[in-house]
């Protein structure tokens, strides 16, 4: 039961040091886990679960408890991003919304659980805060991106971060590619999606706002570099990726190599 609960938890852990760590004005909870339990048994009468946030229970609640801070709450209900895994479970939904339209006036930490085989992760999926001068270094499907990195972590994985400046409304079919390269040029790992995994149609950004998306490339073989782009998800078609001196950027992708060392990832300020 105990191990059933940590596994469980540890959403709600990642939760909770990125709240304590930012001192967010909003936090959005992307598909956090409600309960969790072992597959189901002969006899579901004695199935354990492990209940993590209870129906009765406030988000604002569980985080004020744990951190001291009050931030606003946004729970948004993404049920297509859900996956069948060996573990049953359910979604925290208390005050939930299946959309939002972001504004300019607040910073946004933006945390999700994604349902692998062995149960929830929680993901610090990124920040959407007002925009601010920067200058973009390449640009892509009316996205500038700006500090784009890309650093080696735990376990072969590699840690992806960029500046998004979006120049209005995403595209309904609009996403990025994220593909990581071995030394000899073979992918070997990617993460394809848009913005914060959010689709337009569950997230609506504007010009006004800066996302700063943080995504995990994992990989039997190392990536020696990153590849990142904007395509069309329904055709296929990359978007022209052009560099800050106006150059089209070779493949519609910009390149970056995987940083190494013993100082970690230095996450975006």
């Amino acid at each position: 039961m105990i191990g059933l609960y940590t596994i469980g938890s540890q959403s709600y852990a990642v939760l909770n040091k990125v709240v304590a760590d930012t001192e967010p004005q909003a936090v959005m909870l992307v598909n956090m886990p409600q309960w969790v339990a072992w597959p189901e048994q002969v006899f579901p009468a004695g199935t354990e679960f492990a209940p993590v946030m209870g129906s009765h229970l406030f988000a604002l609640e569980f985080i004020r408890a744990n951190t001291g801070q009050t931030p606003e709450i946004i729970v948004l209900d993404v049920p297509e991003a859900l996956a069948q895994t060996e573990f049953t479970y359910g979604v925290y939904k208390v005050g939930s919304v299946g959309e939002y339209a972001v504004t300019a006036d607040k910073t946004i930490q933006v945390v999700g659980a994604e349902y692998a085989e062995n149960g929830p992760v929680g993901r610090w999926r990124g920040t959407i805060r007002p925009s601010a001068s920067v200058l973009s270094n390449w640009s892509a499907g009316g996205l500038n991106f700006s500090g784009t990195t890309a650093c080696n972590g735990p376990n072969r994985s590699i840690l992806f971060e960029t500046i998004i400046e979006p120049s209005g409304p995403l595209g309904e079919t609009q996403s990025m590619f994220v593909q990581a390269l071995s030394a000899n040029g073979q992918l070997v790992a990617q993460n394809d999606g848009p913005p914060l995994a959010l689709s337009p149609g569950r997230l609506a950004l504007n010009d006004r706002v800066q996302v700063i998306d943080r995504r995990i490339l994992t990989s039997e073989e190392a990536g020696e570099t990153v590849l990142a782009g904007v395509y069309d998800f329904a055709t296929g078609e990359r978007a022209e990726a052009v560099s800050a001196d106006g150059s089209l950027l070779e493949n519609s992708a910009f390149m970056v190599e995987v940083s190494t060392g013993d100082l970690g990832c230095p996450a975006i300020p």
